[in-house]
């Protein structure tokens, strides 16, 4: 789940920072974002995972499997306008996932 996450960081991030949601003081490789950016939510990811799944041993909420999917296809669709290849790609490729194996992971 963590590296999930962060793939869908690598789709928010760079859409945000266009739109002028947020900067770094020193931009990185990626659409100007740090790979430090990243780092610190895999270990966020990381800890919420870990906490997520000893509070629910059971699949994902309905509710919060719906907002996912919803929050990476916005940004997938600004960065695409945007003509951000690289993480509209990354966008495609997680909806594509989240597509194939959702409903056998989804409580409903």
């Amino acid at each position: 789940m963590p590296l999930l996450l962060v793939a869908a960081d690598l789709v928010l991030d760079p859409g945000a920072a266009l739109l002028g949601y947020w900067t770094w003081a020193e931009p990185g490789l990626y659409d100007g974002i740090p790979a430090s950016n990243y780092a610190g939510w895999l270990l966020t990811d990381t800890l919420y995972s870990a906490l997520a799944h000893l509070v629910a041993q059971r699949g994902m909420p309905v509710a919060i499997a719906t907002s996912f999917v919803l929050i990476v296809a916005f940004w997938t669709g600004v960065c695409l306008g945007a003509g951000m290849l690289i993480p509209g790609a990354i966008g495609f490729g997680l909806l594509a996932l989240m597509a194939h194996g959702l409903s056998r992971r989804v409580d409903i």
